[in-house]
């Protein structure tokens, strides 16, 4: 009848096989694989699931969004999550819940919670911590981070205040949450009591302080880097110029960004860049934008175009741009 070249009616086979038991019948386009790696999950051969999935890359077969990630065990599971990242299907929601529910599932509830967080879901990640709560699970001070970053991030400073609470975390992660909430005076008090203070310390101090407007005192805890023997690197001087460009500080953020080179040595990466041409352009200083971008080492991205043009269109001055 003609039924054995359709790739639906095969499918449906292999999933009716895999049900039954009798995996070893069915067998292989990227969505007959898939329906197998499935019914090896759903028998609870997680081993030949995760043997079915190398064999899959090794035939040359490309996965596609819907392939199973959700493995059993946590070691497959963090190769598998790897891939996804390396290959790009970590942009594509379906397969990144799919991978974060992977390591729920596994018990690691610190790289779920964080999983969620860093990908822009800090809702779900927060919904997953109510979740342990109910279980009365205790989450260790990783989650905690996962946890205060995602309430960071929807700006919920007593939900914060309240998981703080629960457990002892890292003191930089407090202080990037109270930053983020506007609660900048409980950041700097974090700030002042920490003993041992380091780069990544004042980094986050430094960024925490730019985003909230105080820039002057900025600067003033840039210069305390010489007083602990510190070194400043490029993420200081994102958090500087961040703040010299919401300020308007023209001079200043020259005088950084040139600093960069003649002082410490550091080359300007493209995200500096990009601060230097939203503050000329701010101050409408569009030609020197434009010559800045000319003189970049590196190809503009299209956000650092998108700076540049975005201001000429708001002012009508997109023909003096060529």
């Amino acid at each position: 009848m003609g039924f054995d070249c359709d790739v639906f009616v095969k499918t449906i086979l292999v999933c009716l096989y895999s049900k039954c038991g009798y995996v070893n019948d069915a067998r292989k386009n990227v969505v007959s694989w898939t329906a197998i790696i499935c019914g090896y999950i759903g028998g609870g051969l997680h081993e030949k699931a995760v043997g079915l999935f190398r064999e899959l890359l090794e035939e040359g077969v490309k996965p596609n969004n819907f392939t199973l990630v959700r493995l059993g065990d946590l070691a497959s599971g963090e190769w598998i999550d790897n891939y996804i990242t390396e290959s790009g299907f970590h942009r594509n929601v379906f397969v990144l819940t799919s991978s974060v529910d992977m390591y729920a599932n596994c018990g690691s509830m610190e790289k779920a919670l964080q999983g969620y967080t860093s990908n822009g879901l800090p809702k779900e990640a927060l919904d997953l911590f109510f979740e342990v709560q109910m279980e009365n699970l205790r989450p260790d001070c990783y989650a905690m981070v996962g946890v205060l970053s995602a309430c960071a991030r929807l700006r919920a400073l007593e939900l914060g205040n309240w998981a703080k609470g629960l457990m002892d975390v890292d003191d930089i992660a407090l202080i990037d949450f109270y930053a983020k909430c506007g609660s900048i005076a409980s950041a700097v008090d974090i700030f002042r009591m920490m003993k041992g203070k380091d780069r990544v310390v004042f980094n986050a101090i430094i960024s925490g302080l730019a985003m909230n407007g105080h820039v002057r005192a900025t600067f003033g805890v840039f210069g305390q880097l010489e007083k602990y023997e510190i070194q400043p690197d490029g993420n200081t001087f994102v958090g500087l110029l961040c703040g010299c460009t919401h300020a308007g500080l023209v001079n200043d953020g020259r005088r950084y960004f040139d600093s960069m080179s003649y002082v410490f040595s550091l080359s300007p990466t493209i995200e500096h860049y990009g601060c230097m041409v939203d503050l000329l352009s701010r101050a409408g200083l569009l030609v020197e934008a434009h010559n800045l971008i000319k003189s970049m080492p590196m190809k503009p991205n299209t956000i650092v175009l998108g700076i540049l043009l975005g201001r000429c269109r708001r002012i009508g001055l997109l023909a003096a741009i060529p």
